[in-house]
C-alpha cells in the first residue's frame, strides 16, 4: 500500500492512498507520457506542474506541484520514495536537519578509534515528535580518531543536530 504525502509551501499535509502501485511521470524526463496523461487539461491547470502521479489503474491522476514536497510512503510509515521536484540529480534544497540521539560510544583500543553510535529521536519533547515525523528510523556510525578532539565531544543518551549540506 503506498501514500502520497504533500508538504504544502505553509507546512499544510495532505495524504493520498494510492493503493499498491503507481506511476510517476516527471515532465522533463517524459514529456511525451507527460503530455498523453494530461491532454485533457488546460495550461492554467498545467500551470506550476512538474509531474504527475497515476494510481486505481490511471483512473485517478495527482498531478505534482512546483513549490510543494512530495513523499511516496510505505504502508508502514516509511519513506519509499522522495518523488519532489528535482534540478539535474538534486532536490532543490540546501540542507537537510535531522535530529540523532547518541546511542552507544564503543571504544577500540586496538585500532585507536571510537565508534560513536546514532539513531533518530522518536519520542520526548515535542520537536522530537516532530522530527519523528519525517525520519522515524535509521541509524549512523563515526569511527574516530582518539588524535583528535571530536574522540571526547559526543556523549551517550545526548541528542544532535545534524545537517546534511551538497558537497560542490
Amino acid at each position: 500500500m503506498f501514500i502520497l504525502r504533500r508538504v504544502t509551501k505553509g507546512s499544510l499535509e495532505v495524504n493520498t492512498c494510492m493503493g499498491i502501485e503507481y506511476v510517476l511521470v516527471r515532465k522533463e524526463e517524459n514529456n511525451a507520457e507527460f503530455k498523453e496523461r494530461t491532454k485533457l487539461w488546460s495550461q492554467d491547470d498545467l500551470k506550476n506542474v512538474y509531474g504527475i502521479v497515476a494510481f486505481d489503474g490511471g483512473e485517478s491522476i495527482m498531478p505534482l506541484y512546483k513549490g510543494s514536497h512530495y513523499f511516496v510512503m510505505a504502508s508502514n510509515g516509511e519513506t519509499f520514495d522522495n518523488v519532489s521536484e528535482k534540478f539535474g540529480a538534486h532536490v532543490n534544497m540546501s540542507k537537510v536537519r535531522a535530529k540523532f540521539v547518541c546511542t552507544e560510544i564503543e571504544d577500540q583500543p586496538v585500532s585507536g578509534q571510537k565508534v560513536v553510535s546514532f539513531a533518530p529521536v522518536i519520542s520526548g519533547s515535542e520537536e522530537n515528535k516532530s522530527f519523528a515525523k519525517y525520519t522515524p528510523s535509521g541509524n549512523l556510525q563515526m569511527y574516530i580518531s582518539y588524535e583528535t578532539q571530536a574522540s571526547e565531544f559526543f556523549e551517550e543518551g545526548q541528542e544532535y543536530y545534524i545537517d546534511f549540506t551538497k558537497a560542490e
